[in-house]
């Protein structure tokens, strides 16, 4: 699918995955030494990657001509559907890309059948909560993040509508 500003988004493929494990490290790096934890998503490796396109959703590259700049993914866990692994290349955060790539999710979920998308994020992550609250999610919950660990993870959902 075409995307404004000449972006491409498609459906990962096994192919793509040293993209996406780059992309991931790329975006998730620069938080190392802000929060007061690793980012979960920087101990994922390829093979977990490979393993998580088995599962029921959808895993979406966006690529600039040849360059992978974003990725991201919605997932079924335990019935309930929720986006997963965002990841802008820092080169192109702000850009609008990564709107385009949850709307691109969005709609792919609805197109599962899908009407209800939740989320989780940090409170140390301020950027992340006016992000999603912009497409339309809204905060349902907090919960401590583990133990030892000066943070919140902050719930967020949101309704489909087509």
């Amino acid at each position: 699918m075409q995307l404004e500003a000449g972006w491409l988004v498609e459906r990962v493929a096994s192919a793509d995955i040293p993209a996406v494990y780059r992309l991931i490290q790329a975006a998730f790096l620069p938080y190392v030494g802000v929060l007061p934890s690793r980012p979960t998503a920087l101990d994922m490796d390829e093979a977990s990657l490979h393993a998580s396109l088995q599962r029921p959703g959808g895993t979406l590259l966006v690529r600039a001509g040849q360059e992978a700049i974003a990725t991201g993914a919605w997932v079924m866990i335990d019935g309930r559907a929720w986006l997963k692994r965002i990841a802008v290349h820092p080169d192109q955060q702000g850009t609008g890309v990564g709107r385009c790539l949850v709307r691109a999710l969005e709609q792919q979920a609805m197109a599962a059948g899908v009407r209800h998308l939740q989320l989780g994020t940090r409170r140390r992550l301020p950027g992340n909560l006016v992000f999603y609250a912009r497409l339309g999610y809204s905060e349902c919950g907090r919960e401590p993040y583990p133990a030892g660990v000066d943070d919140e993870v902050v719930w967020m959902d949101k309704t489909l509508r087509p």
